[in-house]
Formats: structure tokens, C-alpha cells, sequence
């Protein structure tokens, strides 16, 4: 009789060690289900500011570097993309054009010398590259929410 009671206790303990495992699994699976879809959400929105900056960029060139219709093409390009808020035109490093300008008056600033946003300035002009930068408080809250256990690198 001893040896029944023991026996079932070892298998109700065995199960309810099985069923714990197996919850823990099942929200370690759903944690890393959410990290990959706020990676890839976060990639996409990265990928549509390059292609925010390379299609500014192209109209600039195209134009000799004078843009007279910028708040019809920023409005169009926004209105596409998500990925950014404003967009701002900034020939030699000054800021001449924003869109949209409510709310972003103060915006209108030298970028080689402001303190904040110039050291990436410059890099971009010395490395030739498009560079972006922006505040990006809303996707680093949305990440700190979730629990990411591993990152893959794919």
C-alpha cells in the first residue's frame, strides 16, 4: 500500500513538474514570437526612413539642389511612409525647409553645429554617406514591454 501511495505521488509529481515546464516554454515561445515582430516592425520602419532620405535626396540632385515644390513632395512621402514625422531639406547643414512647420518651428537650425545632431553630420558628410537620426522614444518603449531572450542574428 506504501509502495502505491509513492508511486502515485511520483507521477502526480511528475506531471505537474511536466505541466509547469511546459508553460514556461510556451511563454518563452510567445516572448520570442514578440521580439521577432517588433525586430522585423522596427527593420521595416528603419528601411522606409532610408527610402524616405535616398528619394529626398534624389529629388535634390535631380533639381540642382533647389526643391520649390518640398512641402508637396514631403506631404506625399509622409503620407506613404510611417517611418518618420517630419521632414526637413538641409543644404549645407542649415535646415531651410520643414514639413509640416506647425510644431516644428524650432527646428530650424544649423546641423554641422549643433551639439546634439552634429557629430553625425559630419560623419555622414566625411564617409559620404545618408545618414538618419531622429528620436526614437516610441520603439524604445514598445521594446522595453517585452522580455527578449535571445536575439537571432538572421
Amino acid at each position: 500500500m506504501l509502495i502505491t501511495a509513492t508511486l502515485i505521488l511520483l507521477v502526480v509529481f511528475n506531471l505537474s513538474l511536466l505541466s509547469y515546464v511546459q508553460g514556461q516554454q510556451k511563454e518563452a515561445e510567445r516572448d520570442q514570437a514578440l521580439a521577432t515582430g517588433f525586430s522585423r516592425t522596427l527593420k521595416g520602419e528603419i528601411k522606409n526612413a532610408l527610402t524616405l532620405s535616398t528619394t529626398l535626396k534624389e529629388l535634390v540632385l535631380a533639381s540642382d539642389g533647389k526643391v520649390a515644390n518640398f512641402s508637396t513632395v514631403a506631404k506625399y512621402l509622409l503620407a506613404e511612409n510611417t517611418a518618420a514625422s517630419n521632414l526637413q531639406l538641409a543644404p549645407k547643414g542649415k535646415v531651410t525647409e520643414i514639413y509640416p512647420l506647425k510644431g516644428n518651428e524650432a527646428g530650424k537650425i544649423n546641423l554641422l553645429t549643433d551639439p546634439i545632431r552634429g557629430p553625425l553630420c559630419r560623419y555622414g558628410i566625411s564617409r559620404q554617406v545618408t545618414v538618419t537620426q531622429g528620436p526614437i522614444a516610441d520603439c524604445l518603449a514598445d521594446m522595453e514591454k517585452y522580455v527578449f531572450p535571445e536575439v537571432s542574428k538572421d
